[in-house]
């Protein structure tokens, strides 16, 4: 064989055995976010079973059932049913609430709540474990998943507990109501059951979507110790842990009325196939067994770990940063990142140092390969927002309450696109300099990274310390005086294993969960890829030398199929539907109605009621003020007012008290309260703290929605500055469209749903009466 042929074949061998390499590291990423698969309704006795399970589901996910309603009072029955045939002795907590949760911006829930509670004895108790789901579901949706599948996960699993040996601590069951209306019946709970008081430590199941794997997050160090003993294939790293603390909250779920500072509070939940989340089609039909399976896992482990901790004396352990490798958990201290981080630094200064001296490495070249990087990640990043608005111009995404139905494929081909881009560059760069330069200058980039996320968010540096540390071990290889091909060829691309597996299972894990407009996450997403690929270009010369260009054409027509692909399916279907809203609403002191939508337009079943002039305004009796809606005139009806009483108006030296009742005489399902005018000092509903906090300083707007109301009403009492002039808006609803003669509403079809609102917005009566006050 001739030198060339030879050399030829070395050539593509390596870059064959580098691609392979990345194969198995992707694979075993994709492999941690695969969830386990359902145990069948034969499995042993004390194991999980998602099929035993979903016998619950069907009864508790057969329609919606949100807080207030007749299908919500019968999945209440069903739960003390259930509990009741497992031997415990169910409690049904009713109460008034509010939301206290002023991190929202408002409006803020309230609502009459029933809790269901129930006891798991222990033979030695030294503290009490909590373990809860909420029951009610949204309006527009029956809740298979959110939270039908936290639900059924905590029956399985005490059905689990009752088969196996007695545990040494108390397990809570709290089956909450009102979580949707701002976690009504978990506050209701902690201010006002006994049992609130003895509770020790918190597991909480709530999940987001319909498919997918469960991730789980870690408050504590402590948790962290307990959780590597005994989860299963866990879904966790402390970079959760770290973006929580930038964010205004953690979790968004009942896990915030507990204080965090006494307990250690966590949970599980899986968020894939987010289009489906707070619509109709989060259904049995559409729920994943396998990540219910998951939940289930996770729940029975850690419940019957810490039923048998002593829970009187739980140690202070200090903070780690952690990540999943396939089937574990791996940690260190955080005390020790800095440390890593030096260490790491001084290797890139050893590293750079040779290269220099055995002039593999330039000062030009060097600055080449730190430009190749920065304008790739920069043309990416501007890139993604340009193209994510052409596709949103062309109507070509289809997007769903939560999500777009096609966003998981456009953010494939967003990724197949970043990184053909970032191989062109590659190779256009790499004319003017060598494959060292072009590797060292994206390593500077990893290095910064380093530095900054050891200083400043140390729960994120594993990211980054341990692909740079192995990326400048592999260039390290060819700056030897004597280097061996042989060597070089195997330990390179091994030495990229960790870089491909952190950063594949961040980006496919957010891919999943893509939430709202996910350009932002886009872009997150881009600007990852372009680090992950400069983390690997010690590896990069070898796989892209063979063919030069033809690796990223392949790579970037790839990407193009992929947003044809996602063109093709942005249309609306049964499987897809399109949301929509509709209500009636009159106002009472003008006698005038209307139909009015949510929508940016009418579509096929909502301008049979958006007939003639159809004008855009804002909506201020729900308490939000940039709610912009879709008017057209409406038939009035002869409809009762709510009425707005003053039971006292006393005015003092810093402020000035309402004290007023609500009342319907249309038995509503929801009272809407909205004050203009005012800056509220202090509030209280049926006697009870209500959130002051303005829902819009600017614009003074205060006010909060009530589900459920008592027939007496509600009692409002509201402290304000005295030189202000309230103006009350009060608003009742109730379920269904008016019957109005000789109009016949047809029926939606299946390419349309109804849209989630808090509470329920769609199909419904809204009559409204304001007060202004003297």
């Amino acid at each position: 064989m001739s030198k060339g042929l030879e050399h030829q074949s070395k050539t593509l061998g390596a870059a064959f055995l580098t691609l392979f390499v990345f194969t198995v590291a992707v694979t075993m990423a994709l492999a941690c976010l695969v969830p386990p698969a359902v145990e069948p309704a034969s499995a042993p006795p004390d194991e999980f079973s998602a099929a035993r399970a979903f016998e619950h589901l069907n009864v508790i996910a057969r329609e919606p059932h949100p807080t207030g309603s007749s299908a919500n009072a019968r999945v209440r029955d069903y739960l003390t049913q259930q509990l009741q045939g497992l031997g415990l002795e169910p409690q049904v907590q009713r109460t008034g609430i509010t939301s206290l949760l002023e991190i929202y911006p408002g409006p803020y829930g309230a609502g009459v709540v029933e809790n269901v509670v129930a006891r798991l004895k222990g033979s030695a108790s030294t503290g009490v474990v909590l373990l809860m789901a909420h029951y009610d579901s949204v309006s527009a949706g029956p809740g298979a998943t959110d939270d039908g599948s936290g639900v059924v996960t905590l029956l399985e699993t005490l059905r689990a507990l009752k088969s196996g040996s007695r545990l040494l601590n108390d397990v809570i069951f709290l089956f909450t109501d009102g979580e949707e209306l701002g976690s009504v019946g978990a506050q209701g709970f902690v201010n006002e059951h006994p049992w609130a008081k003895e509770v020790s430590v918190i597991w909480n199941v709530d999940s987001g979507g319909s498919c997918g794997p469960a991730g789980f997050d870690v408050p504590n160090a402590w948790a962290l110790q307990q959780f590597k003993k005994v989860i299963p294939r866990p879904l966790t790293s402390s970079i959760g842990t770290e973006l929580a603390k930038l964010a205004p909250f953690g979790a968004s779920d009942d896990r915030l009325v507990f204080d965090s500072s006494k307990l250690r509070i966590a949970g599980s939940g899986y968020s894939g196939c987010r289009p489906r989340y707070h619509t109709a089609k989060d259904d049995i039909e559409n729920i994943d067994l396998r990540s219910v399976q998951h939940l289930g896992v996770y729940a029975l482990a850690v419940v019957r770990d810490w039923g048998n901790l002593n829970l009187s004396q739980i140690p202070a352990v200090p903070s780690s940063v952690f990540f999943i490798v396939p089937g574990r958990i791996l940690s260190y201290p955080v005390a020790l990142v800095r440390l890593v981080t030096l260490l790491v630094i001084m290797f890139f200064l050893i590293v750079l140092i040779v290269g220099f001296k055995r002039a593999k490495l330039s000062l030009r070249g060097l600055g080449i390969g730190i430009l190749l990087w920065s304008a790739s990640a920069l043309l990416c990043a501007a890139l993604t927002p340009l193209l994510w608005w052409a596709l949103k111009l062309l109507h070509l995404v289809n997007y769903s309450y939560s999500s777009a139905y096609n966003a998981e494929t456009y953010t494939l081909g967003f990724l197949a696109l970043t990184i053909a881009t970032t191989l062109v560059s590659y190779v256009f760069f790499g004319k003017k300099t060598n494959a060292d330069n072009l590797a060292m200058g994206g390593l500077f980039w990893g290095l910064v990274l380093a530095i900054l996320s050891g200083w400043f968010a140390p729960g994120v540096s594993f990211l980054f310390d341990w692909p740079l540390g192995l990326g400048l071990f592999s260039l390290a290889l060819s700056f030897r005086s004597t280097p061996s091909q042989t060597l070089a060829h195997i330990c390179r691309p091994l030495c990229a294993v960790p870089g491909v597996y952190f950063f594949t299972l961040l980006i496919a894990h957010m891919t999943i969960t893509l939430e709202g407009d996910p350009l932002l996450s886009l872009v997150a997403i881009v600007v990852l890829t372009v680090i992950l690929l400069a983390f690997l270009s010690p590896q990069l010369d070898t796989i892209v030398t063979p063919g030069r260009w033809r690796l990223p054409i392949a790579v970037a027509v790839v990407g193009v199929g992929l947003f044809v692909l996602g063109a093709l399916h942005s249309s609306y279907d049964s499987k897809h539907p399109r949301l929509d809203t509709i209500a009636y609403w009159l106002d009472a002191d003008t006698g005038k109605a209307s139909w009015i939508s949510l929508d940016e337009h009418p579509d096929s079943w909502t301008s049979q009621f958006l007939t003639g002039q159809t004008e855009s305004d804002k909506l201020g009796i729900l308490v939000s003020p940039g709610d912009k809606i879709l008017k057209s005139e409406a038939p009035s009806l002869p409809l009762p007012a709510p009425q707005i009483t003053l039971l006292e108006d006393r005015s003092g030296a810093t402020d000035r008290l309402l004290r007023l009742r609500l009342t319907s005489a249309r038995v509503p399902v929801t009272l809407w309260v909205s004050i203009h005018n005012a800056t509220i000092l202090q509030a209280t509903i049926d006697g009870k703290k209500a959130p002051s906090k303005m829902v819009e300083p600017r614009d003074k707007l205060w006010g909060f929605y009530y589900a459920a109301p008592p027939p007496q009403g509600v009692e409002l009492a509201i402290w304000f500055n005295p030189s202000e002039r309230p103006q009350i808006t009060l608003t009742d609803q109730t379920n269904g469209l008016p019957d109005i003669q000789g109009f016949h509403s047809k029926p939606r079809t299946q390419d349309v749903m109804p849209l989630d609102y808090v509470p329920a917005f769609d199909s419904t009566v809204l009559v409204s009466t304001t007060l202004t006050l003297p």
